[in-house]
Formats: structure tokens, C-alpha cells, sequence
């Protein structure tokens, strides 16, 4: 039986390359190999933006990431949701804490179905929105 195709949607706000935006390169070259869809948002013109961009990858501009504003984190968290309501992502796949935080509360599925958000150590989580 052949695996189901993912839809997934991978969040970064790193302004710089570092070995995480290495890593989400990687993984969604990979992902997409093996058939499934990947999303990349982040901050637009950012290295990370570029490489996987240039990697083949789709990538979303989403504003407000990097911010500490209160406003900056709203518009973040209006991008993310209008991104998870539009494409409708089985997996969201968050690097670092702060933007697990923005993901949380814009992940309401869309669908009946339920949505995985992760985030990667050092603060790992793990929460299902069904």
C-alpha cells in the first residue's frame, strides 16, 4: 500500500543560514522526493527564503516572525492562519519555540481532519488540534 501524500508546512524565522535553515532545506528536498508537498514560510529575502527557493521548494513570505511587537505578532499570527486555512497543511512543522507560539493559535484545522503541529528541541512539543 502506498503511503498518503502529505501537505506540510514548515515555519522558520531564522534572519541568517544556520544549520536550522540547513536543515529544513534538507528535509523538504527530501519530503519532496519522496511525494510529498512542502510549504516553506518565512521572513521574505531572507537567506533561508533564497536557498529554498532556489532548492526547488515553495516558499510563503509571513510577515512579523522576527518581531517582538505585539502588532508584528498578530500580523504573524493572521499570515499563519490565512496559510493554514488556504492550503490546508497536514503538518506544521515549527523550528524554534517562538514560532511554535505563533503557529498554536492559527492552527484550527480547516478540514475535518486532524493537524500536527511540531517543533523541534531544544524546546520540543507535540500538540494535536482535532
Amino acid at each position: 500500500m502506498k503511503p498518503a501524500r502529505l501537505r506540510v508546512l514548515k515555519l522558520s524565522d531564522v534572519w541568517v543560514w544556520t544549520a536550522e535553515a540547513e536543515n529544513l532545506v534538507v528535509l523538504g528536498k527530501e519530503l519532496v522526493s519522496r511525494g510529498h508537498e512542502v510549504i516553506v514560510g518565512c521572513t521574505a529575502g531572507t537567506p533561508l527564503a533564497e536557498r529554498a527557493a532556489a532548492a526547488g521548494l515553495e516558499v510563503v513570505a509571513v510577515p512579523g516572525l522576527r518581531s517582538v511587537s505585539p502588532f508584528a505578532f498578530a500580523k504573524a499570527v493572521s499570515a499563519v492562519r490565512r496559510l493554514i486555512r488556504e492550503r490546508v497543511p497536514d503538518v506544521v512543522h515549527t523550528y524554534r519555540s517562538p514560532v511554535h507560539v505563533i503557529a498554536s493559535p492559527s492552527s484550527r484545522p480547516a478540514s475535518s481532519s486532524s493537524l500536527t503541529i511540531t517543533c523541534r528541541p531544544p524546546f520540543a512539543s507535540m500538540s494535536t488540534i482535532e
